[in-house]
């Protein structure tokens, strides 16, 4: 199985595990590359850097941290969406300097961001938040 084809499989029963096991969870496959028209035009699609597999996962606010509501005047605990971005790689592959940018960056604005390697590691990440 050529390196491609082992990434794109691993990327796919990552998506499939965790539709399954998860349903506070969305990701979608993100893909950027060049593609050639029939004229032989060559055209870039996507951002380089960005993860293989992007979207959110719905957590709960830590207790500390309290939300007023001035409509109603209650209290309450919120629920948020987390953006989630999940690096896909194979073997011993590391992340690109585009892609570790794009790793940092989620996590300094309160994203969850992970390299996986498995399907396994991927399901932990996803359980723990890191």
């Amino acid at each position: 199985m050529a390196r491609s084809d082992e990434h794109h499989a691993l990327r796919d029963a990552i998506l499939t595990a965790v539709s399954k096991k998860f349903d506070n969870v969305v990701l979608l496959p993100y893909q950027s590359g060049l593609a050639r028209d029939k004229s032989g035009n060559t055209y870039s699609y996507g951002r380089a850097g960005v993860s293989d597999l992007i979207g959110f996962r719905k957590i709960q606010l830590p207790q500390g941290i309290r939300v007023t509501d001035p409509t109603f005047f209650l209290d309450y605990f919120p629920q948020v969406a987390q953006f989630v971005a999940l690096e896909v790689k194979t073997g011993k592959a590391k992340p690109s300097k585009k892609q570790q940018f794009f790793l940092d960056r989620v996590k300094e604005l309160g994203g969850l961001a992970a390299v996986v390697h498995s399907v396994e590691e991927a399901i932990e990440v996803l359980k723990d938040g890191l």
